[in-house]
């Protein structure tokens, strides 16, 4: 059983306005988290800081075996997961960057699915020897970028036993790269975030670049959305600042500074419609993106730097809430946003990573299964066809076939054209290669052989559904003669 020292500090974490729970906390880490970073299926968690790197298995809440050398390099200030979208095997690794320009590589160990280790790889010393300051790994090409204090920018790319070749090494002149993005496209364009200056800079793969975004006043973090075209940056003296990547900006949401400046990780969430941000003051702030107004503000019990914040909106194993039961047990829930985050000032002691998952509601639920859902979809689709096919049909462009239900009464001998008439049409029988018994040949296309059919049978009769062509006017005095 948990102590109540502990209960009731993990109580001390809570949500003002209810919009999110306190699911749990990974206890562990010694001094200040500065970076999280999570796998595609939210199973494995790295967290980096003034200890070193940890990796937890997030359904059970612990710390992965790891290198013995984890905490010897000092302060681990960005992490990443890789795992290329064409290997088979699914090797998963983790990069990480250090405060002494150390670029570090772990790979999970293969083995059995319930033990979970890994081994080091490589140890790369970057240029400038100075505080690694981003780190991103990009599955679909298989390549590693990399920024750190003195300007330099690094791209890489990482074969299948995880080995790096440089594609480009830049040493930018008086910019300090804060964060670090690869954008979408063929050649997988780099998008640097400048600390001081505010401006975004764009690279491409053969290390040439521009100032894509004229900024003003300084970047403390960046996230982009991609699929909108847009970017949030932390901007210290007023909040959280939205912008187009063309640079145009469009809100502002205010997050108060109550300790001189600090930086503070901010991202997006809920594709995009939500803006999250840390603090100097031991909260998180959850924004509506359209809105501006505060949906929630999540705080970890304490008034230290927030720093730190992560955000996941996919799968993920439910932490049991509030550790207070003995024996407990995590069961897979649906998506909904997740937020970590963690202290990340001067701490003595332990360092908590706190887990908010957001409230279940019953709109949510009806969005599961419709706007959200295949059934949403398929509706979709068969309203489109059906608009179609009617615009074709009255606009004489298209003729439909008829479509004939006939019923075969197996005892009477008679056949029911339930299409045309209730009246009794006389029984013709037919043989394999679709000749009546009286030898008489019928066009293949008029016969239910060559029409596609589908035979429903029951105890005492057989309904036959068969798509019969418009015949034409001539067609039609033949068959009636």
């Amino acid at each position: 059983m948990f102590s109540f020292f502990q209960v009731m500090l993990l109580r001390t974490a809570y949500s003002t306005r209810k919009e999110f729970h306190l699911a749990g906390k990974l206890t562990g880490h010694g001094g200040a988290v500065l970076c999280l970073s999570v796998t595609e299926d939210g199973k494995l968690l790295a967290s980096g800081g003034a200890d070193g790197l940890r990796i937890w298995d997030m359904k059970t809440r612990k710390q992965l075996s790891v290198p013995s050398r984890a905490g010897v390099r000092g302060a681990v200030t960005a992490v990443t997961w890789a795992s290329r979208s064409d290997d088979p095997d699914d090797t998963r690794a983790v990069f990480f960057g250090t405060q002494s320009g150390s670029l570090v590589c772990w790979k999970q160990l293969p083995g059995k699915s319930d033990v979970v280790a890994f081994e080091e790889k490589s140890e790369l010393q970057i240029a400038g020897a100075s505080e690694i300051t981003g780190v991103i790994f990009d599955s679909s090409t298989g390549q590693l970028a990399v920024c750190n204090c003195t300007g330099v920018v690094q791209l890489y790319s990482v074969d299948g036993n995880l080995r790096l070749s440089v594609l480009f090494s830049v040493a930018m002149d008086g910019i300090v790269p804060k964060s670090i993005v690869f954008c979408k496209g063929g050649d997988r364009r780099l998008l640097v975030f400048s600390l001081y200056n505010g401006a975004v800079y764009e690279f491409h793969s053969d290390g040439s670049s521009h100032c894509l975004v004229e900024g003003s006043g300084m970047i403390g973090s960046a996230d982009v959305d991609l699929t909108k075209n847009r970017y949030i940056t932390d901007d210290p003296s007023q909040g959280v600042g939205l912008f187009r990547l063309d640079g145009g900006r469009l809100k502002t949401f205010e997050v108060k500074e109550t300790k001189g400046w600090r930086p503070r990780q901010v991202t997006f969430a809920d594709e995009g419609k939500t803006v999250v941000s840390g603090s100097d003051h031991g909260r998180v702030y959850v924004f509506d993106r359209r809105s501006g107004e505060v949906v929630d503000e999540l705080s970890i019990g304490s008034e230290n730097w927030v720093q730190t914040v992560l955000v996941l909106s996919f799968l993920l194993l439910e932490l049991v809430e509030l550790d207070i039961i003995e024996h407990t047990q995590a069961t897979e829930c649906e998506g909904h946003s997740t937020i970590m985050a963690a202290r990340s000032g001067d701490i003595d002691g332990t360092s908590d990573i706190y887990v908010w998952r957001r409230q279940r509601t019953e709109r949510d639920s009806i969005n599961t299964l419709t706007e959200k859902g295949y059934l949403y979809k398929l509706l979709q689709v068969i309203m489109l066809a059906a608009t179609i096919a009617f615009i074709l049909q009255n606009s004489g462009l298209w003729h439909f076939p008829r479509v004939h239900i006939v019923v075969e009464q197996e005892k009477s001998g008679t056949l029911y054209d339930q299409s045309t008439s209730a009246s009794p049409v006389p029984r013709t029988s037919t043989t394999r290669d679709n000749r009546p018994s009286s030898g008489a040949f019928v066009p293949r296309h008029e016969t239910l052989s060559g029409m596609g059919l589908l035979t429903l049978k029951r105890r005492n009769e057989a309904a036959i559904v068969a798509v019969q062509p418009q015949p034409s006017s001539k067609a039609k005095s033949e068959v009636h003669s």
